[in-house]
């Protein structure tokens, strides 16, 4: 079925049911035919939806050759999602567009500024790699995949670099204009554009996400705004989202999700997937340089990936009066071991902890906390993938004059990003909470099994 046919058989299908039900689209154009049919999932709406009129949707069109890391991926010569081109032969995509292809029917164009034209470069797949932690469900993350090309691309076609913890921290943290490109609608069932086009969303706090998308985000997720009727739309997916340091494109996120066109969109989190992409297409770090540690932020979980015997580098800055300290490694296929000492690097016979188990799911604690950097290392012991590091902490309260329990004084605001143990205590919308279980991402005003109400703050 073509898009505007679907369209119209939808909005028949609405006309019909009389049911006041809303669709959250993803922002795909259904890659197992790249003009087939939407996916979507439902959700009670008690209001009958407000109309909207935004003129990608509420962008301009590209100059042409100035988003040359920018994608084409094409079913049966048709185009229905995009890409960054991040390497040579490799394009870092979106898995959920990926559902019912292979190498013999998706190939991939760059260079290209018109939807319908022939100019650019066309390629053939090697490989697809889907991440081996996607489920099928956008919502629950991993939502990244890689293309091999057959052949190399040409010179003339930028790549977009991985950015580190601190790059991405410097162009993309809260409320910086990160830049959106597709091929997609240009409004809410709307019709493709046949040029190029593009959109600057500025990155949104994960309180302003989960508000705008009514959905927990964790770390591996990055949200732009949605202000302003602007926005990322069916076909975008897998696209773009970069931001430029010293005339250098950084990958910042892959177009993953929104709702109907308008709001937040949801981007994956390049950096998240930073080890696992680099598995693949190789790093120019050397993973047994010191200087070459990736800096942790407090409660963000990256992905890692290794070969047998492959040692990776981390660091964690832990401020004064911190608690709660932990390392933990999960998820994904293998056999990683983790390694964590304070002051300095460790190694396989020098360390603080190192748990030492079968699999990827271990955890170092500290108890005898101490303010510094700690340092982490990842070793195969047989090769790994999806495997996730994460390492949190609870920060301290500095007022030692307080002695007011039932006040927020000095305590942090909850965030979806931090782990939280038993006996922590956050403040969330002027209400002071105590955890009484493990959670990341748990709401409190939510999650009444996990946090216990200890009242307003005074």
């Amino acid at each position: 079925m073509h898009l505007n046919e679907m369209i119209k058989r939808h909005q028949e299908l609405r006309r019909i049911s009389r049911k006041k039900t809303r669709f959250m689209r993803t922002l795909f154009l259904g890659v197992a035919g790249l003009a087939s049919a939407s996916l979507f999932a439902t959700e009670t709406l008690t209001n009958t939806e407000p109309e909207i009129n935004p003129n990608i949707v509420g962008g301009v069109e590209s100059a042409q050759g100035s988003r040359s890391y920018q994608a084409m991926l094409l079913m049966n010569g048709r185009q229905g999602c995009g890409g960054t081109l991040i390497a040579d032969k490799w394009v870092l995509t979106a898995a959920h567009c990926l559902s019912g292809v292979s190498t013999s029917n998706l190939t991939v164009r760059l260079g290209a500024h018109y939807r319908n034209g022939n100019e650019g470069q066309t390629h053939r797949l090697s490989q697809i790699i889907r991440h081996p932690s996607w489920s099928g469900n956008v919502q629950y993350g991993y939502d990244v995949a890689l293309l091999e090309l057959s052949t190399p691309a040409n010179s003339s076609h930028t790549r977009a670099a991985l950015p580190t913890q601190a790059i991405q921290e410097a162009i993309a943290g809260v409320g910086k204009s990160v830049t959106v490109s597709g091929w997609g609608l240009t409004s809410n069932q709307g019709s493709p554009s046949n040029v190029l086009r593009e959109v600057d969303l500025p990155v949104l706090s994960t309180s302003q996400c989960q508000q705008q998308l009514g959905n927990t985000i964790d770390g591996s997720v990055v949200c732009g705004s949605g202000a302003g009727g602007k926005s990322a739309c069916n076909g975008d997916s897998g696209g773009p989202y970069v931001a430029l340091q010293n005339g250098t494109a950084y990958s910042i996120g892959t177009v993953s999700w929104g709702r109907s066109c308008r709001g937040a969109t949801a981007f994956t989190r390049t950096f998240s997937y930073k080890s696992w992409i680099e598995q693949y297409i190789g790093s120019d770090d050397d993973d047994d340089d010191d200087d070459d540690s990736s800096k942790l932020a407090n409660g963000v979980a990256v992905s890692a990936s290794g070969a047998k015997d492959s040692k990776k580098y981390y660091y964690l800055d832990v401020p004064a009066n911190a608690t709660n300290l932990s390392f933990v490694t999960a998820g994904g296929s293998g056999d990683v071991d983790l390694y964590v000492k304070a002051g300095s690097q460790p190694t396989t016979s020098s360390y603080d902890c190192r748990p030492y188990k079968n699999g990827n799911s271990e955890n170092c604690t500290i108890y005898n906390i101490q303010p510094g950097t700690y340092h982490v290392m990842l070793v195969g012991y047989s090769q790994y993938s999806g495997a996730t590091l994460t390492a949190s902490y609870t920060a301290g309260d500095d007022d030692d004059d307080d002695d007011d329990n039932t006040g927020c004084s000095g305590l942090n605001e909850w965030s979806s990003l931090t782990s939280y143990v038993p006996g922590d205590v956050v403040s969330y919308n002027g209400v002071r909470y105590e955890s009484t279980w493990y959670s990341t991402g748990a709401q409190p005003d939510v999650f009444t099994q996990v946090w216990d109400n200890q009242g307003n703050c005074q």
